[in-house]
């Protein structure tokens, strides 16, 4: 009965352990921020890396090309393209991005704005 009592303490203690462990990974990641930046490329070319994309407040520019005008706009940790002169503006209709990896194109500009960094996982298991 003693041998019984003494596994089953080991393995509650070992399952408490893990337990204890993963809630600490996934608390540190969570309240840990990476930095992210945003990078603008033009015809392949880098041409501005944005460096805060918490800024104390919003603000917009413009990024004029040999083929057209965007206005990339910078606010609460997200980038977006506000304004286009191109003819789809799907650019405009993309949206904010916000995370890692996410990127806006403009084809007819050949323009391309990607946030970089490290933002943690999307999910944990």
């Amino acid at each position: 009965m003693k041998k019984v009592l003494k596994k089953n303490i080991f393995w509650i203690a070992v399952f408490s352990l893990l337990v204890i462990v993963c809630l600490a990974v996934i608390l540190l990641q969570r309240f840990t921020k990476e930095k992210l930046c945003a990078e603008i490329y033009s015809e392949g070319k880098l041409i501005r890396t944005i460096d805060d994309l918490d800024p104390g407040k919003p603000y917009s520019f413009d990024v004029k090309t040999s083929l057209g005008t965007n206005t990339v706009r910078v606010e609460k940790g997200s980038v977006s393209v506000s304004g286009s002169d191109c003819k789809n503006k799907i650019c405009v209709y993309h949206g904010k991005i916000s995370k890692a990896g996410e990127s806006i194109i403009c084809a007819p500009h050949k323009l391309i704005i990607r946030i970089t960094g490290s933002s943690g996982p999307d999910a944990v298991v």
